[in-house]
């Protein structure tokens, strides 16, 4: 289906029958905004299923969540330099996709992202983080300004006690990826119970924080926290759970 003059395509919960499919749409060169949420895809498409967004040169905003069919997004495919204006990116429980190097490869080479939210289970962190390009000082770095964490299940399990001793904690994963996030701004944390201090004393520029959201779950003793957001001296915006020890301790 050509949709040339869509500049927002959004579908929610919907069964997407893919069989024969060749790519989502096409003629995507007015699309700005793309989202797909609670898509069941049947069969589950190749990464060609993506080949039309290699038009859609407008395209500023895509959110997928809880897609759990959805394909990887290969660079061959998908030029990530072909999409110059896409700045705000979410990839939520959407397991094909970030369980792929291709997908973060791909997130991390767009030109113009400084937005990004996405599910971390301690395998999508240990991806992310490896994928993550080196600067000029040979360390990891990316461009995010805004930073949404969404732990999950697996992740949370780990943290109390499951897994291979020999792995990285989740709280270890997710401050390896703060700490290549240099000009960070706003980090969010939907579920906060792998959250140890090391993830905030990452932050590598600690006075460029402005807003710290902590949604569900602060397993950090409250001083802690304190002692941590009292390094993001020009914090505007500090929220916590209600009833968190954290509040209490505020």
């Amino acid at each position: 289906t050509a949709l040339p003059a869509a500049m927002i395509i959004d579908v929610v919960s919907m069964q997407w029958s893919t069989d024969g499919v060749g790519a989502l749409f096409g003629d995507l060169h007015s699309l700005r905004k793309l989202v797909l949420r609670d898509i069941a895809c049947d069969p589950a498409p190749p990464p060609t299923f993506w080949g039309s967004l290699a038009a859609a040169q407008c395209l500023e905003e895509l959110h997928l969540g809880s897609c759990r069919d959805l394909p990887t997004i290969d660079a061959p495919i998908v030029p990530p330099s072909a999409l110059r204006a896409l700045r705000d990116v979410d990839v939520v429980d959407c397991p094909r996709m970030l369980e792929s190097e291709s997908t973060w490869r791909w997130l991390w080479q767009l030109p113009a992202l400084v937005a990004l939210g996405v599910t971390l289970t301690t395998r999508h962190a240990e991806i992310a983080v490896q994928t993550i390009p080196r600067g000029d000082d040979g360390e990891r770095v990316n461009r995010l300004r805004h930073l949404a964490v969404a732990p999950r299940a697996e992740t949370a399990d780990y943290y109390f006690g499951d897994g291979d001793d020999d792995r990285l904690s989740p709280g270890e994963q997710c401050a390896a990826l703060l700490a290549a996030c240099r000009e960070l701004r706003t980090l969010r944390f939907s579920d906060s119970r792998c959250i140890s201090g090391a993830c905030l004393a990452a932050v590598p520029r600690p006075l460029m924080l402005e807003a710290l959201h902590f949604e569900a779950g602060v397993p950090v003793a409250p001083q802690v926290v304190a002692t941590h957001a009292a390094r993001f001296r020009n914090l505007r915006e500090i929220t916590f759970p209600k009833d968190s020890p954290a509040n209490a301790a505020a």
